[in-house]
């Protein structure tokens, strides 16, 4: 939440160099981007304002396909608090998923569903781990709902 993933930068950009790969770093940081985004996604699918859904289903696509997690982070997930317990979820899930299949980065990409192919080999790994932190993301989010009274306008 305050940028201090950037201070692990040096550290991805070694493993990509020596030993090759990357099996913590990129699958983290994409997971988490897909976990924030259907986050988005659970809030969109429960709120009644429409203008509101309409801002969650951007700022979903804008995590997933563009890797831009701050206005969903500062917009809608920390201010609504129960979202953020939606993230961790779909995350860890996530992640979970990823270490035991193996999903390995061979490239330092960035972290969009645009960046599958940087998993090479392991492309399979990494497409179930980001539909596994996506479905329970957005469902932990929607569960557990929000108080419409949270939102900002």
């Amino acid at each position: 939440m305050t940028g201090m993933h950037h201070a692990v930068t040096p550290f991805m950009v070694q493993a990509i160099a020596d030993p090759g790969y990357d099996r913590l770093f990129r699958p983290s940081y994409l997971l988490h981007n897909m976990a924030e985004g259907s986050a988005c996604l659970g809030v969109a699918l429960r709120a009644k304002d429409k203008a509101f859904k309409a801002e969650c289903f951007s700022l979903a696509f804008g995590c997933i396909v563009a890797g831009v997690t701050e206005p969903a982070i500062y917009g809608v997930n920390l201010p609504l608090k129960k979202p953020i317990i939606g993230v961790v979820a779909g995350a860890a899930a996530g992640g979970v998923t990823a270490g035991l299949m193996g999903a390995t980065a061979y490239v330092y990409g960035y972290s969009t569903i645009l960046a599958v192919p940087i998993f090479q080999q392991t492309i399979l790994a990494i497409v179930v781990a980001i539909a596994v932190a996506i479905i329970v993301s957005a469902a932990v989010t929607f569960v557990l709902g929000f108080d419409e009274a949270d939102i900002n306008r």
